[in-house]
């Protein structure tokens, strides 16, 4: 299973965020570091992440972070305002959707992409989710897909997001 830890610069000696993800995917499977430069969009973009395709927005912020070779999203990331993102798997008694949605690594790279601080974040990552669900395959190529939570931190501090369906709770 995956874990995330983050420690916020109230509780660090020189008063840095720091983050840190460990990853459970296949041994076997190349998670190349990718950087995107910030970018404008035109008014009715799209971006097409591996399973579908959604409304882009007009301005995207720079990031990099690490991306199973067969996936749009990423595992963990850091965007140019200091945002930093990590998804988990929930097990839940509730099914993950059957038709494709946002599975938790697109979401992670969205919030990165959208999110100014940890906070608009997690309204985003929150907004996709209830909008689009979570479905698809979270493994390559045609495994099973699970729910998501997220560790979410920014300089001034932390949220943690749990997921099941479209349903999520999330705590500073």
């Amino acid at each position: 299973m995956c874990d995330s830890l983050v420690a916020t610069g109230a509780y660090t000696r020189n008063g840095a965020t720091l983050f840190a993800k460990n990853s459970d995917r296949p041994h076997a499977e190349s998670q190349p570091l990718l950087q995107f430069a910030e970018a404008v969009h035109p008014r009715g973009a799209t971006v097409r992440c591996t399973h579908i395709e959604i409304p882009q927005v007009a301005e995207t912020y720079r990031l990099l972070g690490h991306s199973p070779w067969w996936v749009w999203g990423f595992e963990h990331g850091v965007n140019e305002h200091g945002v930093a993102i990590g998804n988990q798997t929930v097990f839940s008694k509730e099914d993950v959707e059957e038709a494709p949605g946002l599975i938790g690594m697109y979401l992670v790279r969205l919030g990165l992409e959208r999110g100014r601080d940890a906070r608009e974040a997690l309204e985003v990552i929150a907004g996709l989710l209830e909008t689009y669900g979570q479905g698809g395959s979270a493994f390559a190529p045609d495994g099973g897909g699970y729910h998501n939570s997220f560790m979410i931190a920014d300089p001034d501090g932390a949220w943690v997001m749990e997921t099941s369906g479209r349903n999520w709770a999330a705590r500073s």
